[in-house]
This record gives structure tokens, sequence and C-alpha cells, in this order.
């Protein structure tokens, strides 16, 4: 069955982890195309959208990795499917095939910043509205860049510039510590 699926569909990589749970490996341009073809498929039928996340490695050129975690109601298996996008690259909303979508690259965009093209609800979901930046990305610092107070004068919520000094951890620590071996 594997063999065929590689044969019908773009993959670039397949293979499946530790809880035999299959996982494809796609180019971002052949997004719409595997899931349409994954979910009409009679074989499969993977009908439900269950998950999708994304992980940030700013090290990488494509530094957003997304996966589509697909879930056959008809057998029961679980899907992987991802994309690896760099940062200013916009991905295709899958909202057209799975409802669910919608929601789910809502927390996607506001917590990572990747923009999803024919998403009609593409708003801050977690975060302030105002708020221009994107903190589970792995470059963002670990106290933020502003402190959200209460203005009594104005009767409104203000961002004032964080006053805190962004000191990085010392690697090489000394420690008072004996290692045992």
């Amino acid at each position: 069955m594997l063999l065929n699926i590689s044969n019908l569909i773009p993959i670039k990589f397949l293979y499946t982890d530790s809880k035999c749970v299959l996982n494809l490996v796609i180019e971002n341009k052949n997004l719409l195309l595997c899931l349409k073809f994954l979910k009409d498929y009679q074989i499969l039928r993977f009908k439900m959208l269950s998950t999708l996340t994304c992980t940030d490695y700013p090290e990488l050129i494509n530094r957003f990795e997304l996966t589509y975690t697909l879930l056959s109601l008809d057998f029961p298996m679980f899907l992987n499917l991802k994309i690896k996008v760099a940062e200013f690259v916009n991905v295709d909303s899958v909202s057209v095939f799975f409802k669910s979508a919608v929601w789910l690259e809502r927390e996607v965009w506001d917590m990572f910043g990747v923009y999803f093209i024919n998403n009609f609800d593409l708003r801050r979901i977690l975060t302030d509205y105002g708020f221009p930046y994107h903190p589970l990305r792995k470059t963002f610092p670990l106290q933020g860049f502003s402190e959200i107070t209460y203005n009594y004068i104005k009767k409104k919520i203000v961002y004032v510039p964080n006053t805190y000094s962004q000191v990085k951890p010392l690697k090489n620590v000394v420690s008072n510590w004996v290692k045992l071996n």
C-alpha cells in the first residue's frame, strides 16, 4: 500500500515512527494536491484534520516545519503530513478541505507568524491585536520586548518598553559540585 501511495502523490520522503504512524514529507507547493488525494482516496479516507503543529528551527533556511495530523475515521490510523517553509513564505490554507483548519491556522499564525493564504478568519487568537511579535519563535526573548500595563489616566492598555536586561546565560559556569563517574 505504501508503494502505491508514493507512486500516486509527489512525496519527498516517507517513513514511520516508533508508534507506527506514517509520516509523509512533501513540498509546500503540493500541499493541497496531497491533502485532497488523502481525503478522497477510497483506501485511506483521511476525513479529519486532528492537529496542525509548527516547529521552529531558526538555524535552517526553511525555518518552520508544519505537521498536519490526519485521522481516518473508517480505519484506525493516523498520518502526519509535513512541509517545511521559510520565514516569509506563505502557505495555502487547507480550510477548503477541513473546517477545523481555520482555528488551527489562526493559532499557528499568531504564535509563529506563518501566514496562510485564503484563510477567511486569520486574526489574533491568543495575543493582543496590537502585539507585533510571535511568542513561540525560538528567537523571541524569554522576558518579551514590552510590558503591558493599564494606564488609568488614558483608560486603556498601553505597552511600556521592557526594563529587564536581556542577559544571556553563561555557558561555562564553574560549579562547586563534584561530578561522580
